[in-house]
């Protein structure tokens, strides 16, 4: 679980993940090793006291499933960098879910074997089948312990450069934003910059889980993403729990991957994807509607780029 947590929180950088694997991985087992040391006294003082089985199996792995989701708590606030830009009450929530989740897990495990135990003869089976059924309940709950804290991002990529600040144009370059003062939904990550409304790349905007209504990418002022030199309505991202979805305005303006969409069609965007949107110039911005080549794809490539997370990853490159 630790391995896997380090390479999804930075899925590019092996050679650093190999480095600090093996200090996470003593912590790891030295917790695993006190929370096997504690089940096992304890479960040894229950049977010095004849208490019933169940009741020692039961409480044996609730703490075994508490540690756990403990450790995996702890491993997502300390590893992963979506905890790096969560509220202090998200990072609460997360730990105490983990925790909680993992202490269920233990004990409806016990439990779930205790009733097959009534009602069939498992043959000397029954701790294979009791381990499994116990990694079973810790997969499932802490994947729903895990579970809201998913969270979609568009990072941005080329067209998204920094401008020198030094540079005679940079004063009046008009530049992409997030409408921050309509929309406290979207925010631009990691939000320890003192623009934190401008898109600049290698920065991330977080998305909601949910809205209601889509959210409209352009150069209108009502855009809540705004691109310059985009349509003033280029297009729409609807936002549904666990999917987003992309519809354009236009033909030939958005294209996921290398596969163009044209006007009005909707399509759902998955991890890892790269979304282009194409635009124009200023000088050539006031034709753009009428212009046969723009239209038809034929055109100098101007463009912004996003690459799509489903979940929140690298808030820097």
């Amino acid at each position: 679980m630790i391995v896997a947590t380090i390479y999804l929180s930075n899925p590019i950088h092996g050679r650093s993940n190999k480095r600090i694997i093996p200090k996470y991985i003593q912590t790891a087992l030295g917790i695993g090793g006190l929370a096997g040391l504690g089940a096992s006294s304890i479960t040894w003082i229950l049977y010095q006291i004849d208490v019933p089985d169940w009741s020692v199996r039961m409480v044996a792995w609730s703490i075994i499933g508490l540690a756990t989701g403990l450790a995996e708590g702890l491993s997502w606030y300390w590893l992963d960098k979506e905890a790096l830009t969560s509220s202090k009450q998200d990072i609460q929530s997360r730990l105490q879910k983990s925790t909680l989740f993992g202490l269920l897990a233990g004990g409806f495990a016990a439990l779930i074997l205790e009733i097959l135990r009534s009602m069939v003869d498992l043959q000397g089976y029954e701790d294979p089948l009791g381990f499994l059924i116990l990694g079973v309940m810790l997969g499932i709950c802490l994947n729903r312990a895990a579970a809201p804290n998913y969270q979609v991002a568009l990072k941005a990529g080329t067209g998204f450069e920094k401008v020198d600040p030094k540079s005679s144009t940079s004063q009046s370059q008009d530049k992409p934003t997030i409408q921050h003062t309509k929309r406290n939904d979207l925010k631009i990550a990691p939000g320890n910059f003192e623009h934190s409304y401008i898109i600049e790349e290698g920065l991330s905007i977080r998305l909601p889980r949910k809205l209601d209504k889509p959210l409209l990418v352009g150069s209108s002022e009502q855009a809540d993403i705004y691109l310059p030199n985009l349509p003033e309505e280029a297009a729409y991202l609807f936002i549904k729990p666990g999917e987003v979805q992309i519809r354009p305005l236009q033909d030939n303006l958005v294209q996921i991957q290398d596969v163009p969409l044209t006007e009005n069609s909707t399509k759902a965007l998955r991890h890892n994807q790269i979304l282009t949107l194409y635009h124009q110039t200023n000088e050539d911005n006031e034709d753009m509607e009428n212009d046969e080549e723009y239209n038809s794809g034929d055109r100098d490539e101007k463009y912004y780029c996003f690459r799509f997370y489903d979940r929140f990853l690298e808030p820097r490159a």
